[in-house]
């Protein structure tokens, strides 16, 4: 498709030919048309000057969202022990290690991530397995924490544990086990925002080992609202959806709009958009099921 300017100059040039087929050059004087092209000309270059100038705002608003928050989105290492069982039988138990993301919600270090992203039997033995017909076989598997850590901004590291699992969220609360030396860089829940359809998202994230776990952006926008029987938000969905699991999600002034997760339910139907879909649960939801978040020293992993 050719620019806008190679347009303009195309129009330019026929309408200043002498050829007799073109109906403008009977109609407009030779010095009017050539006046006319260049108001065009120069308003295509405004606006594209308009629209890159826009950019900029936008890419600006998202580099001072990533400076005021950046440090409190981090990696949490998790070791894990899964076992499957099918048809009765069990398979032996692996060990495995992990990295997701999470954000930190309090100055005392309580991180929110994905459950799906830490557990995927969370999303396996429910919609999934029935989906796909995997009953029948009688499938299972389990998840068990055996240690976290999270990685914070600074590079220092702090033990922690499980705390809390909400498998209708799709969160998990994970606490430090000692509490910090000074208070921890965090997002504020409470300075939320509830954005509307096509809002710009601005995320924040972490790249893996390869990436050395360095600080990225991500851009956005909010394709659907579901108010109805909870609140959430539907973002532009892409093939780096599931790599955002766990992270924060916020408008471009900085305020927290929620936490991308996972969303699966049981439907009548097996098409494929009914099996997963990445959502934004809001800041709400995660502050009240925060407020429910034992101290360590109480905490029981639950049994998965």
């Amino acid at each position: 498709m050719p620019s806008p300017i190679t347009s303009l100059c195309a129009f330019c040039a026929t309408s200043t030919s002498s050829s007799s087929n073109c109906s403008l050059s009977g109609r407009v004087p030779m010095g009017n048309r050539i006046v006319l092209c260049i108001a065009m000309l120069s308003t295509t270059l405004l606006c594209m000057a308009l629209s890159i100038a826009m950019a900029d705002d936008i890419a600006d608003a998202a580099r001072s969202v990533s400076a005021r928050h950046a440090k409190a989105v981090i990696t949490v290492e998790l070791v894990l022990k899964q076992q499957m069982t099918m048809l009765g039988r069990s398979s032996h138990e692996e060990e495995s290690k992990s990295e997701v993301i999470g954000a930190l919600i309090d100055p005392k270090g309580l991180t929110v991530i994905s459950l799906a992203s830490m557990d995927p039997s969370s999303i396996l033995m429910g919609s999934v397995t029935s989906t796909m017909g995997m009953g029948a076989f009688n499938f299972d598997m389990q998840t068990e924490v055996a240690s976290a850590r999270l990685l914070l901004d600074d590079g220092s590291e702090l033990p922690a544990r499980v705390v809390l699992r909400d498998p209708d969220l799709d969160l998990a609360f994970i606490r430090p086990e000692q509490k910090p030396e000074a208070p921890l860089p965090h997002i504020d829940l409470s300075a939320a925002a509830e954005p509307r359809l096509l809002d710009t998202l601005v995320t924040l994230n972490r790249l893996g080992q390869l990436g050395r776990r360095g600080q990225s952006i991500g851009l956005g926008r909010v394709e659907a609202v579901v108010s109805k029987p909870r609140t959430f938000y539907v973002p532009t969905q892409s093939l780096s959806a599931l790599f955002s699991l766990g992270c924060p999600a916020f408008t471009l002034d900085g305020k927290i709009v929620g936490l991308w997760v996972v969303r699966s339910a049981k439907t009548q139907t097996n098409s494929v958009k009914d099996l997963l879909m990445a959502i934004i649960v809001p800041a709400c939801d995660i502050a009240e099921a925060a407020s429910q978040v034992p101290e360590v020293e109480k905490a029981e992993e639950p049994t998965p």
